[in-house]
């Protein structure tokens, strides 16, 4: 389960290996399980097209992110695309965020941060274009 935020457009979930992560009681993402996981690189345009999020270029040359809310909370990880199953419909690239330090007020049984902005990375945006 994740919250959903309608003030953010990148969704994001805790990620294996983390670094500072809040209790969860659900298993981790864990990337090199998958199959279909990208990273994304800083000098691609969905990068650049991040609104509502700070970005920077990784010594990798990865899209890292940084999200923080008005309560203080606070998310960093890696900017990313996965394909994404919700109920019947398979979702290809899927950009998400890959979180690796996490602090704040979140709470165990959330998984993450749904956004559900306005801009071209909210999960409903995306959605729209398939």
């Amino acid at each position: 389960m994740a919250i959903t935020n309608t003030g953010s457009d990148l969704s994001w979930m805790q990620c294996k290996p983390c670094t500072k992560c809040y209790k969860h009681t659900a298993p981790l993402f864990d990337p090199k399980s998958s199959s279909t996981y990208q990273p994304i690189d800083c000098e691609s345009e969905t990068c650049k097209a991040m609104a509502t999020v700070a970005t920077n270029c990784s010594a990798t040359k990865k899209c890292e992110f940084l999200s923080l809310y008005a309560d203080g909370s606070v998310s960093t990880g890696v900017v990313s695309t996965e394909t994404i199953t919700l109920g019947e419909r398979v979702l290809p690239y899927i950009v998400f965020g890959c979180s690796f330090t996490n602090d704040g007020v979140f709470q165990p049984t959330w998984g993450g941060i749904v956004g559900l902005g306005g801009g071209d990375c909210s999960l409903v945006s995306q959605i729209r274009k398939l």
